[in-house]
């Protein structure tokens, strides 16, 4: 089950990304997406605030549709940032599923998909399509 919210989000999102979270979902995970697509001014805020590495149109976020989503636990009510045991076990379900769908994702927990939260810059809520600069869609000029 997702929040109203949550399918709005999922609404900006690629259809692989979607898919991928309604399948989560049915499969009993609690959870809510926070973002998905994501403006300039958000990229910029979020950039400098240190939530992101990427500039404008260096995310997956930046695109339309979204490449990237950001979900949390829980489907409603404060988010407990310090429950990162719970993020992770969200994190790798939807690493699972996507296995299991064929979807190319990779988690902002394991960047280099070795299966180990080892990374410098660890992004638990993070989940993209893979590599997700192939799913940009292509102008014509």
């Amino acid at each position: 089950m997702l929040s109203a919210n949550s399918i709005k989000l999922l609404s900006n999102a690629h259809p692989q990304l979607e898919r991928l979270a309604l399948a989560v979902a049915a499969a009993g995970t609690a959870f809510r997406v926070i973002c998905s697509y994501r403006g300039r001014a958000d990229q910029e805020k979020a950039f400098a605030a240190g939530m992101s590495k990427a500039r404008w149109l260096q995310s997956p976020h930046n695109y339309k549709p979204s490449l990237a989503i950001d979900i949390a636990p829980g489907f409603d009510g404060p988010i407990d940032w310090s429950d990162l045991k719970h993020f992770e076990f969200i994190a790798w379900e939807f690493g699972h599923r996507a296995k299991l769908l064929n979807i190319p994702v990779r988690l902002g927990l394991d960047w280099n998909g070795n299966g180990k939260i080892d990374e410098r810059f660890v992004d638990r809520p993070h989940i993209e399509l893979h590599p997700w600069r192939d799913f940009v869609p292509k102008t014509k000029g």
